[in-house]
């Protein structure tokens, strides 16, 4: 088994990871059984369920969006402390967003992994501070989507957003 040489903090972590490569190298029998996967050694069972049947795709409308991340470039920042994160409700054709600052709305049309953004309309409240100007650029036009369970990101060209699911 080959892993990295890092020591993990606190060292309970690290005595985790240890246990689990020695039980992984023991040899231990595997069972699939539809969507779980068990791996057994001496008395130790370890029972796995598929991603997607634990913890399912969200779908883009209907869900409401809430902003964690912002993506320039390769980078994802998180959104500040203080700041309101941004969220958007995708509904029948229609955006609503809530930039931080402004609220409003814009029509979409989704084609495959692609969302085309109509012109945003906003509020033009005048804020002390916010991060719509790193929201409303992702809004423009042509962007690419991909849900995983509950994280929503989108980009378009080198800005982006990582939005959770609300549950």
């Amino acid at each position: 088994m080959v892993m990295t040489e890092m020591a993990c903090d606190p060292p309970a972590l690290m005595d985790q990871d240890t246990w689990l490569a020695s039980f992984l190298t023991s040899r231990p029998v595997a069972a699939l059984d539809g969507d779980t996967l068990t791996l057994t050694a001496d008395e130790v069972t370890i029972t796995l369920l598929d991603r997607e049947v634990a913890d399912p795709d969200r779908p883009l409308e209907g869900t409401r969006w809430v902003a964690e991340g912002l993506v320039e470039g390769d980078a994802v920042s998180s959104v500040p402390d203080g700041v309101r994160p941004p969220t958007m409700v995708f509904d029948g054709g229609q955006v609503m967003v809530d930039t931080s600052c402004n609220t409003g709305s814009a029509g979409y049309e989704v084609a495959g992994n692609e969302i085309t953004f109509a012109p945003l309309a906003l509020t033009l409240i005048d804020c002390d501070y916010s991060i719509e100007a790193q929201v409303t650029p992702v809004l423009d036009g042509t962007a690419t989507y991909e849900i995983e369970a509950g994280v929503l990101t989108i980009t378009n060209d080198a800005a982006g957003l990582v939005l959770r699911a609300e549950e």
